[in-house]
C-alpha cells in the first residue's frame, strides 16, 4: 500500500511532499478495479459487515507481528523440507503463483517482516476503494460524511496535486494490481519519470523478494535516480 500512502500524503500534505525529489512506486495499489483475487473481491463487497465485526470485537490492528498465528508460522516455516514446502504453497497462493521467483531458504527471513501489521481502518478503507473502484477518502456513512467532508459521499483524492516526479513499475502477472489500473493512476500524475513493464512473470511481491528482482527492478531504479 506504499503507493496509496504516498498518493494520499502528496495530495493532502503538499508541504511535506515538496521535500521529495522523486518517487519510484512498485506496482502501486492506488486503483484496484481489476484485482483478480476472488477472496479480495468478496471481502471488499462485504466491507460494511467486516467493519461491524471489527467494531464489535474492538479490533484495531490486523496481521500484527505479535499475533499467535504469526508466531506459529515463524516457527513452523523454519522447519526444513515439510515446513518450508507448506509455507511456500501458502505464500504462492496469496502472493502469486510464480515458484521460479521464490527461494525456499529465504522464506523464514521473509516471514521475519511479513506481514507487518496494519490498522483495521486502513484495511476497511482499501476494501471500500476496491468496491467503489475509485481512489477516495474513507466512507464513514452519509451522516458522518456530511460532518467530515460537507458531502454525503467521500471526495476523491485529486491526483493532479502530486508534485514529486513519479515512476511506476508493473507486470501483467500481478493479480493484485493490474497494469491498466496502474496506468490509470500514472496518467493522472502531472510529473512523470517513466512507466516500466518488467516483462517477466513477476507477481506482486516478486518486485521485492523475487530472485531476479535485482536484475529487472533494482538496477533500473538506480538508473532512474542517477
Amino acid at each position: 500500500m506504499g503507493g496509496a500512502y504516498f498518493s494520499v500524503m502528496s495530495t493532502e500534505r503538499p508541504e511535506v511532499a515538496r521535500h521529495l525529489k522523486a518517487a519510484v512506486l512498485l506496482v502501486p495499489a492506488v486503483y484496484d478495479r481489476h484485482v483478480r483475487y476472488n477472496f479480495l473481491r468478496t471481502m471488499s463487497k462485504s466491507w460494511r459487515q467486516v467493519q461491524i465485526l471489527f467494531e464489535t470485537f474492538n479490533i484495531h490492528e490486523v496481521f500484527g507481528r505479535n499475533s499467535l498465528t504469526n508466531q506459529v508460522s515463524d516457527k513452523f516455516c523454519r522447519i526444513a523440507y515439510v515446513g518450508r514446502w507448506l509455507c511456500r504453497k501458502i505464500i504462492l497462493y496469496f502472493l502469486g503463483d510464480d515458484p521460479k521467483q521464490i527461494d525456499n531458504n529465504k522464506i523464514p527471513e521473509f516471514l521475519n517482516s511479513f506481514p507487518a501489521g496494519t490498522s483495521a481502518k486502513m484495511l476497511i478503507h482499501w476494501f471500500q476503494m476496491i468496491d467503489n473502484k475509485d481512489f477516495q477518502h474513507f466512507d464513514y456513512g452519509k451522516e458522518k460524511n456530511l460532518i467530515m467532508y460537507n458531502s454525503t459521499e467521500p471526495p476523491k483524492y485529486n491526483l493532479s496535486k502530486i508534485q514529486p516526479p513519479v515512476a511506476v513499475f508493473h507486470s501483467k502477472h500481478d493479480d493484485l494490481v493490474q497494469p491498466k489500473d496502474i496506468l490509470r493512476f500514472y496518467n493522472q500524475v502531472p510529473n512523470k519519470l517513466g512507466e516500466y513493464d518488467v516483462g517477466h512473470s513477476f507477481t506482486h511481491f516478486d518486485f521485492q523478494i523475487g530472485i531476479n528482482a535485482t536484475e529487472f527492478v533494482y538496477k533500473k531504479i538506480l538508473d532512474i535516480f542517477e
